[in-house]
């Protein structure tokens, strides 16, 4: 045997695989437990409750909600107990570690859920999550060196069959499949099902055969996705907007005021006037049961294929409406809606409670529902807002009275991926974009990382190529998803994938003494 290999061989027998499984099931609990990552730092807590008292007392939450938090941190005990065996402790002071470790990493993580919006905490989440970790530090005292002993063996097997030649052809033709798999998917995002026999409708769900009560005074259409900047210059207070009046910005392909009396043209000219039309033009079976005593419509007086045509081919657009709703938290009706005579919607602005929701249509509404932006506590009675929405072919962005609203709002192949086995959510999309981006750049990290093992020691050369294989994947995959998508750059996207191969590099290394 070769000394370099006989070597590795002896590293390998006191190699294994606790700091991996250990990192591994962290990054799953915090992924999963923190998820979707929006802190508002300022909610106020129950009166007269400490934040470290929790939300509220012990409740149960149902079997299914007990045994998912259970199973959460089972891979974490499990992982506690290999790390634990290697440093001599016994029996009893693995156990009590594990219930120590479970529950201070959970009452810290429901501590932190205070914060955030969309998470909720409790005790009974902290038991769960506790009782998780002794069960997997129970499992893994039994049966987690036979595990670690197959996975080890596994891997100085791989170790021993690689060559820097197979490693570099393995993680060429795995990115490649990724490379062209992600084209496809990114397509599927597209708005080009948007119809170009839909009209401009102000006030009224043609679907649903009701009325808004509030008031529009101005829409804007553009073709293309609206700068952050502009976006809070127009829907900001009148300083605001005398400040970004001085700026140049492209015009609008269409704006309608409606300080002037019906039929309300476009300043531009490019989209048909809106005018009051009659319910009796409309197809019989739009017009529901549920209709209120309103003898008319306002709509475009023709359907808008000129605005569906540039939609499609900038694959962008962005959508202003200023507004007062004269109800404040009762069920309402669309806003503004881009929609045909059918009641099937391209856009739709619509008031829902005292909620602010938006659907846009693209090519991944195909399961039967529209992926819907829901911002709740906006509307107040007699309460004028401004709202623009604005789509730059892989991200929207929402800014209301000038201020962006932080959701996450992500179309790109993660999304198309998912959307292939089960029904995707607007709440989750940056986790699909997320797990996206780990599928194709952490198992590259992971082939770089075994690289790293066998490369010969002092030689620039071959360092040089590892870097080349952290930078130019991601460098490939933001060029091809920009020049399909239209969308600009992403500096965050480029450092999520460096990121994301550096940290399979050191996974995969984290019990290994290669990068000592």
């Amino acid at each position: 045997m070769p000394p370099r290999i006989a070597h590795q061989s002896e590293a390998f027998a006191g190699r294994g695989w606790s700091n991996r499984f250990l990192a591994a099931s962290l990054f799953g609990i915090l992924f999963f437990t923190l998820f979707p990552y929006w802190f508002d730092f300022t909610l106020k807590h129950a009166p007269g409750r400490s934040p470290f008292l929790l939300s509220r007392p012990l409740a149960f939450g149902g079997i299914l909600h007990t045994f998912l938090n259970m199973l959460l941190f089972v891979p974490f005990g499990f992982a506690l107990s290999q790390f634990f065996r290697g440093r001599g402790s016994t029996l009893l002071k693995s156990l009590t570690l594990a219930v120590v470790a479970g529950a201070a990493l959970s009452y810290s993580i429901e501590i932190v859920q205070l914060y955030m919006p969309t998470r909720d905490s409790a005790w009974d989440d902290v038991l769960a999550n506790t009782a998780g970790s002794l069960l997997g530090m129970v499992i893994g005292l039994v049966s987690g060196q036979h595990i670690f002993g197959k996975l080890s063996a596994w891997e100085r097997n791989a170790e021993r069959f690689l060559s820097l030649r197979s490693i570099t052809l393995a993680a060429f033709v795995y990115f490649g499949c990724w490379f062209v798999i992600s084209i496809p998917l990114q397509r599927k995002t597209h708005l080009s099902n948007w119809d170009p026999n839909s009209y401009l409708i102000v006030g009224y769900d043609v679907k649903e055969g009701t009325r808004w009560s509030g008031a529009v005074s101005l829409v804007q259409l553009w073709d293309h996705a609206v700068p952050a900047g502009q976006a809070i210059g127009l829907t900001g207070n009148a300083v605001a907007r005398q400040e970004f009046d001085a700026e140049p910005y492209r015009r609008p392909l269409a704006s309608y005021n409606f300080a002037q009396a019906p039929p309300i043209s476009s300043d531009t000219g490019l989209l048909p006037s809106l005018m009051s039309r009659p319910f009796t033009t409309l197809p019989i079976n739009t017009i529901s049961s549920r209709r209120n005593d309103a003898s008319s419509v306002m709509m475009s007086e023709a359907s808008v294929p000129s605005l569906s045509a540039a939609v499609h081919k900038s694959n962008q657009v962005a959508i202003r409406v200023d507004c007062i709703p004269s109800r404040g938290n009762d069920r309402d009706s669309a806003i503004f809606a881009i929609a045909n005579l059918a009641g099937e919607s391209d856009f739709v602005l619509r008031q829902a409670g005292s909620s602010l929701a938006i659907s846009l249509r693209n090519g991944l509404d195909s399961r039967k529902a529209l992926l819907v932006w829901i911002v709740p506590d906006v509307f107040t009675l007699h309460v004028k807002h401004s709202v623009l929405f604005s789509y730059d072919g892989a991200q929207g962005f929402l800014y209301i009275d000038g201020k962006a609203v932080r959701k996450s709002y992500y179309l790109d192949p993660g999304a198309a991926l998912v959307g292939e086995f089960i029904r995707i959510k607007t709440d989750e999309l940056v986790a699909y974009s997320g797990l996206y981006d780990s599928l194709v750049f952490l198992p590259v990290g992971f082939l770089l990382g075994f690289a790293v093992r066998i490369m010969p020691r002092g030689n620039s050369r071959y360092w040089l190529g590892i870097c080349a294989g952290i930078i130019l994947p991601g460098i490939l995959m933001e060029s091809l998803l920009v020049g399909i998508s239209g969308r600009p750059p992403s500096i965050l996207r480029l450092s999520l994938a460096f990121g994301l191969t550096l940290a399979g590099i050191l996974w995969i290394n984290l019990d290994s003494s290669s990068l000592a």
